[in-house]
């Protein structure tokens, strides 16, 4: 019993380490790629979620949807807006109401970047061999399913 507890604190360890490491490297190099569009990682994250939520999204969902207060959320807002990236309007049935929608342009550019992105990703994946992605695969969905699982318990 001690052996396998000293085994998972290995475990633990290693892989605190590795996703540190992941994280940062993508992090950094995501940062640099979003700054070629003048964006930061959270307006990105703003814009992910606006285009996820279909037509028009009330910015408290869209706050909470990015994990950012409403404060912080309309200071993206503004910064969009001022790219020509978004369009705010007040909702016609509860004026208190701000709706955020993509522009044309804020369309194109998320585009531009998920696919930049999706480039960057494809290279780093073309040096694992099949065999090897499929297990990494495998095993990241069975430990985003332990998270979630055990996000769940703590919402009980």
């Amino acid at each position: 019993m001690a052996e396998e507890e000293s085994l998972l604190e290995q475990d633990v360890e290693t892989l605190q380490q590795l996703i540190l490491r992941i994280s940062w490297a993508e992090q950094r190099r995501f940062a640099q790629q979003l700054s070629n569009y003048g964006l930061t990682v959270p307006q990105f994250f703003a814009l992910v979620a606006i285009w996820r939520h279909g037509q028009e999204c009330p910015i408290g969902q869209l706050a909470n949807a990015t994990m950012q207060c409403s404060a912080t959320m309309t200071g993206i807002i503004d910064r969009l807006a001022e790219r020509g990236l978004v369009e705010r309007r007040r909702d016609a049935s509860d004026r208190r109401q701000v709706l955020i929608r993509l522009t044309d342009r804020g369309l194109e550019t998320l585009q531009r970047v998920r696919e930049i992105r999706r480039q960057r990703v494809r290279q780093v994946m073309e040096h694992i061999d099949e065999a090897d992605r499929r297990e990494m695969l495998r095993l990241l969905r069975v430990y985003v399913e332990a998270t979630e699982l055990m996000e769940g318990k703590a919402a009980d």
